[in-house]
């Protein structure tokens, strides 16, 4: 894939929803780890994501997604809704994340984490955990459920899969 397949007016309603679950568990963000949910959120569709990708989602301002710096062009050619920062090979997604969640004055806060997830690793989660000073909440599913409902957008894109398969068969 080339390009982020969703417009920018549905990856900001799917940020608002995720926005308003978070307000209503009483968290002051997320740290969303799964390709699935990373995509769905940012509309990142590419072969990096056997390395972790961590999306950081605050109730208020850019979303910022953590992963390996090589993916730049990558990143800036697909994702619009989200500020990218890259961590070097010898650092962890981990080591950034905990520095960008400080930054966004996250210190301390509430903060949600996908812990069931291929796309966060036991240790990376501990590293996480270890490294930012946060209080923990496990929001597992959440992005999963809102992901069975789909949008107009959504409809129409799989329509047009369909048309290619029939064509295809």
């Amino acid at each position: 894939m080339d390009r982020n397949p969703f417009s920018e007016a549905e990856i900001a309603g799917r940020l608002a929803k995720v926005r308003t679950a978070l307000a209503e568990r009483e968290l002051d963000a997320a740290v969303f780890a799964s390709p699935e949910n990373v995509f769905y959120l940012t509309g990142l569709d590419h072969w990096g994501y056997f390395a972790p990708h961590l999306l950081i989602v605050p109730l208020e301002g850019k979303p910022v997604l953590v992963t390996r710096s090589m993916e730049k062009v990558t990143i800036e050619k697909q994702v619009t809704a989200a500020e990218f920062r890259g961590h070097s090979d010898s650092e962890t997604a981990a080591d950034l994340a905990a520095r960008v969640l400080a930054e966004l004055g996250l210190s301390g806060e509430r903060i949600g984490l996908e812990y069931w997830t291929a796309g966060l690793s036991h240790g990376l989660a501990i590293a996480l955990q270890t490294q930012a000073d946060a209080r923990w909440s496990d929001v597992s599913g959440l992005v999963d459920k809102m992901r069975r409902v789909k949008s107009a957008e959504e409809q129409a894109l799989m329509r047009q899969a369909a048309q290619v398969t029939d064509a295809a068969a």
